[in-house]
């Protein structure tokens, strides 16, 4: 057999067939024709389970044709394992598996710090779990050194997981919608990046990137909302626990009614660079912010202030006009937005500190 492309070597059809394996190749006829046809009726969780198993053991790309799967437990991924599905839109994984993922590692639904998966590479595919509750469409776990591109992941109560040791890992075009939380993320590390991802969650209560720890850098893409009910587009951190982490959030569309970003109790760098177009709240021009939490205007949280570092909110940008500026690190709001300082928020030197902030227009 020779490829029919201007300098391509002969090679055989065995050769050529096993660079990637199919998982046809471990499906009975009914089977395949109920993938191919996108009725997703019978099960084939078991049959795709031993192509993971046999790639794995062999160092081989697990291959996805077009089609609707249906699974009934969790597909199981191993270290360095690589799978190709045909595109989001067409290679479509399903399940309604209450309190189980859809994808996990080897090390069960909750690994712990020391279990860690290194080297994924997979892409091509969409994961729909059916609004099962407490299911999550993607658990990464403590994964690291590791590629996602192209996935799209469809109606779980958590979209993407990752927890403790996720690291070194970039997350590339993801479409993550109708979750409640998109993307949930730990790590005590750094380095993971997500690039032109678009989510969208409608559940109150529910948020596009939950991130509690670690490093994170989050450029391009969009995060919408339809419940309009004021939930958060990015919640970084939580009340009562430090975070010690490096975020950055850059050239993000934010559609909806909702707040731009919650910054709870943490005491490293979050940096935000031009997130547009939030309904209702405020669309944000470069900012760093320092314990803060933004709603219509600002709210300071009292129980973050452990960040001996100068001004506790500094260049933070209220209103819709780009123009607006601060002044001696204080906060300026136009368009009638509002400033809250709760509990007597402290300065460095420990005095109630209020200078410079200017109410409506």
């Amino acid at each position: 057999y020779t490829p029919p492309f201007t300098g391509s070597v002969a090679t055989n059809v065995e050769a050529k067939l096993s660079e990637y394996v199919n998982v046809f190749d471990f499906m009975s006829t009914a089977q395949i024709a109920d993938v191919k046809n996108n009725l997703g009726t019978l099960d084939v969780q078991p049959q795709i389970q031993n192509c993971l198993d046999y790639c794995y053991a062999n160092n081989k790309c697990v291959y996805f044709p077009a089609g609707t799967y249906l699974i009934q437990d969790s597909l199981v991924f191993y270290d360095h394992q690589v799978v190709r599905g045909e595109g989001w839109r067409i290679t479509k994984i399903k399940a309604n598996l209450p309190n189980q993922s859809l994808i996990r590692t080897q090390y069960g639904e909750n690994p712990t710090y020391a279990q860690r998966t290194i080297g994924w590479d997979i892409g091509g595919f969409q994961l729909d779990a059916q609004s099962a509750p407490g299911s999550i469409g993607l658990n990464f776990g403590n994964v690291g050194y590791s590629n996602l591109i192209d996935v799209g992941v469809y109606n779980a109560p958590i979209g993407l997981q990752c927890t403790q040791r996720t690291y070194y890992t970039c997350f590339i075009n993801l479409t993550i919608q109708a979750c409640n939380i998109c993307a949930y993320l730990q790590s005590d590390g750094g380095a993971n990046e997500f690039i032109n991802c678009n989510f969208g969650f409608g559940s109150p209560g529910g948020c596009g990137f939950k991130i509690l720890s670690g490093s994170w850098k989050i450029n391009g893409g969009t995060v919408d909302t339809t419940d309009n009910v004021g939930d958060a587009f990015f919640s970084v951190g939580q009340n009562g626990y430090p975070l010690t982490a490096s975020i950055q959030i850059s050239n993000v569309y934010a559609e909806g009614v909702g707040t731009a970003v919650e910054l709870f109790h943490f005491y490293d760098n979050v940096v935000i660079t031009n997130i547009y177009g939030v309904e209702r709240r405020n669309a944000l021009g470069p900012n760093v912010f320092e314990n803060t939490t933004i709603y219509d205007g600002i709210y300071i949280d009292s129980q973050s202030m452990m960040n001996p570092q100068g001004p506790f909110a500094r260049r933070v940008v209220l209103g819709r006009d780009p123009s607006t500026q601060v002044i001696d690190g204080g906060i300026r709001s136009i368009e009638g937005g509002t400033v809250q300082i709760v509990n007597q928020a402290l300065n460095a030197a420990g005095s109630l500190s209020a200078q410079n902030v200017y109410l409506g227009g």
